[in-house]
């Protein structure tokens, strides 16, 4: 009987962590696509403005501008691209440890 209380103890808590687990998993997933939207909407205001100055700029500013939006929308995109690795490693870091916890608690029932 006693076995069984340490047994159920050692589950409860495992099944806790795994819960923990995945509710840290779900809080950086979120945070990560704030991130994301942040970003979004950071290369969106730049479009806005770049878009309602080119309309008093003359031809050469114009010019020059557009290289410099040209810049910074593939500085944004690669961002983009950095936090949405690192959100995929994240996930799949997640994944194998909840994996992990799940087999182990699969091993000790």
């Amino acid at each position: 009987l006693q076995r069984t209380e340490v047994e159920l103890a050692d589950s409860a808590q495992r099944q806790i962590e795994l819960v923990t687990d995945a509710q840290t998993r779900e809080r950086q997933s979120a945070e990560l696509e704030e991130l994301l939207d942040k970003e979004q909407a950071r290369a969106e205001q730049v479009v806005r403005l770049a878009r309602q100055e080119e309309q008093a700029l003359s031809a050469q500013e114009l010019g020059k501008m557009q290289a410099d939006m040209e810049s910074l929308r593939e500085e944004l995109q690669r961002e983009m691209v950095s936090a949405q690795d690192d959100l995929r490693l994240r996930l799949r870091q997640a994944d194998r440890a909840l994996e992990k916890k799940e087999d182990e608690m699969r091993a000790a029932e």
